[in-house]
């Protein structure tokens, strides 16, 4: 329905709470602080004071204190003064931390914690806004795990390596509300492709935006058949959306793989990807009624890059795309497992202000609890749990306490569909294709 850590991103901000001005506690920073500009969780128990005193003893963490001699790498954490200093380079060495060091970062562990505090208010908000709308919106999977094709390569059809980068085009054909997901990866090699502990032959795949230099992700696949199909389930699917903060929108996916990789040779599968249905008897062929399927919102070629037209130090980086290959009638080995849904993270965050208010009173929740549940042992603690434990159940602030105004706000987050377009618009029955062990149902 929506990417969760593109909306976790897109909310940082919208609300946030003061900064103390007693020298005694942690300075809170980052997305968390309220700046004037965002909204302020204005209420009497959610201060830097009493989440300080609630929370973890920070001071009890145990860090190394800072030494001149020890080399640091990024992300190495020390103490310096009785603060908290993070490396923000590798081999950090004789740089004495401080606040005008750019090798170090001075960091709030208080502050770190909230923020994570805050992400999981704004993806628990959006989750529950939309569970609340359950029996009313519902979007569509279009189609699900759809295999592009069927049928193999002939085992002794086998691609010439010529040094290329080879692999296919994606492009979604709708607008920025559906996002294409491939959940397997199939392969035909003449050879295996595996890692057997001295050399690692995994055969690696890389998924490209033509917007970005560097790939966004890539995958190892170890091929254990040769000669023969096989399926690789992906841990951690490809993933393409329309719109993304990691690309711009619309443009072009490509999963590619260098053939100097391979160990063998790909086994070609001759197959018109222009117009799967166009030879005879292929119209009522699943390949015919995969290809009508998902041609109309996924427009998918095999493509390759000359040796010649390569990066010149062979890096795994974007290639010129104005010398990219069209290759129509080929699969390089591969096949994949389709899946278009609609996606509502666009949407979501164009209509971001409507969720403040509930985004406050999720997070202030989270923070009550907190406080109601600490360990800590101090002079103010029993009595700020008390009074927190008090705002979450009383029924003089709402008949139901904290949590029954929470969900009347939830319930009260209401927002325009109409900018979706007709393909993910609401509605109550199981839309769109999906592929079942005997071909494509409806």
């Amino acid at each position: 329905m929506y990417d969760k850590h593109i909306i976790i991103n897109g909310f940082k901000g919208l609300v946030g709470i003061p900064q103390t001005d007693n020298p005694n506690f942690q300075k809170i920073s980052g997305h968390i602080l309220y700046n004037g500009e965002n909204s302020l969780i204005d209420h009497p128990l959610i201060n830097v004071e009493n989440l300080d005193m609630t929370a973890k003893n920070y001071d009890l963490f145990h860090y190394d204190d800072y030494d001149s001699g020890t080399i640091y790498n990024q992300g190495d954490r020390i103490r310096f003064n009785s603060e908290v200093y993070e490396s923000l380079v590798n081999s950090n060495q004789n740089n004495q931390p401080d606040t005008s060091n750019s090798n170090w970062q001075l960091i709030s562990l208080l502050s770190l914690h909230l923020e994570r505090v805050f992400e999981w208010g704004y993806e628990e908000t959006v989750r529950q806004v939309f569970l609340s709308k359950k029996n009313r919106q519902e979007t569509k999977t279009l189609f699900s795990q759809l295999r592009a094709y069927e049928g193999m390569g002939r085992f002794t059809d086998r691609i010439i390596n010529e040094g290329k980068l080879v692999g296919f085009e994606f492009k979604l054909r709708k607008d920025q509300n559906i996002v294409s997901v491939i959940e397997r990866i199939g392969l035909q090699l003449s050879e295996a492709q595996i890692d057997d502990g001295t050399n690692d032959n995994r055969l690696t795949l890389r998924l490209y935006h033509s917007s970005q230099i560097e790939p966004l992700s890539q995958i190892k696949i170890s091929q254990t058949k040769q000669a023969s199909f096989q399926w690789h389930d992906i841990s951690r699917a490809f993933k393409m959306h329309y719109l993304n903060e990691m690309y711009d929108s619309a443009g072009s996916f490509f999963i590619m793989y260098d053939q100097n990789d391979l160990v063998g040779q790909a086994i070609d599968k001759r197959y018109n990807w222009l117009n799967p249905s166009s030879c005879s008897s292929c119209g009522n062929s699943y390949n015919g009624r995969a290809f009508a399927a998902y041609n109309k919102y996924l427009f998918i070629r095999p493509v390759e890059v000359p040796a010649s037209a390569r990066n010149q130090d062979n890096s795994i980086n974007m290639w010129d795309l104005q010398k990219t290959v069209n290759n129509h009638y080929t699969n390089y080995g591969l096949n994949f497992d389709l899946t278009v849904r609609c996606d509502l993270t666009d949407f979501i965050l164009k209509q971001k202000d409507l969720f403040i208010d509930a985004s406050k009173m999720v997070i202030t929740a989270k923070l009550l609890r907190e406080i109601k549940y600490s360990t800590r042992q101090n002079s103010i603690e029993q009595k700020v749990r008390s009074a927190a434990n008090h705002e979450l159940q009383s029924t003089k602030t709402g008949g139901g306490g904290f949590i029954s105004m929470l969900k009347k706000e939830i319930e009260a987050v209401d927002f325009e569909m109409s900018e979706l377009n007709s393909s993910c618009l609401p509605c109550k029955n199981k839309g769109g294709v999906r592929y079942s062990s005997i071909g494509l149902v409806k």
